[in-house]
């Protein structure tokens, strides 16, 4: 009985694979590789989702720490001491204390407009399931895995395009934040 189920199991799954049309049947009898490049694009698509959501995390995660230290240096660091700095007899260790101030406070505006910037919502293209109509639904195999194919590569190269841009401000992001930690450091040691 086991393997009666299984066999009309097999047989229901073989004609889901069956071509719609004659058609579809040449498309499915030659030998073109459609198909995998539908999973390839489609996966890079996926690829492109998470490496957003992890440009995302990696700003939160340093717009975290960075208002800790920003709270903590306010009260070290106040802006009316380092223009007070600059009314004093200038030397080298006053110089060095007023531009490491300045770098501290045009580092904390940099660094916050570089994240705000990374985690800033941006319009993307993704698949408009919207479109799909029945004729659509009915329509040839292979040509619908052409157009979903140029769909998803649409979608892939506007992702692509953005998350560089991403990744490009997150690491200004991450230098700025680093001399803004060190002209912190110099400002606090002199």
């Amino acid at each position: 009985m086991a393997k009666r189920g299984n066999k009309k199991r097999e047989d229901d799954l073989a004609t889901l694979d069956q071509p719609a049309s004659s058609t579809s049947k040449e498309f499915a009898d030659t030998n073109t590789a459609i198909i995998e490049y539908f999973e390839s694009i489609r996966h890079e698509y996926d690829c492109q989702a998470e490496q957003k959501t992890s440009f995302e995390n990696r700003s939160g995660i340093l717009l975290s720490f960075f208002g800790v230290m920003f709270v903590y240096l306010m009260d070290k660091v106040p802006i009316k001491d380092v223009i007070a700095l600059s009314n004093t007899p200038l030397t080298f260790v006053t110089l060095l204390k007023i531009l490491s101030g300045a770098i501290i406070y045009l580092g904390f505006v940099g660094t916050f407009v570089l994240l705000l910037l990374t985690i800033a919502v941006q319009k993307q293209k993704v698949f408009d399931v919207k479109k799909i109509s029945n004729t659509m639904l009915e329509e040839d195999r292979y040509k619908a895995l052409v157009r979903l194919s140029m769909s998803y590569q649409d979608a892939v190269n506007n992702r692509v395009l953005l998350n560089d841009r991403r990744g490009w401000l997150l690491k200004l992001a991450q230098y700025s934040f680093i001399v803004t930690f060190f002209a912190a450091a110099l400002y606090l040691s002199l």
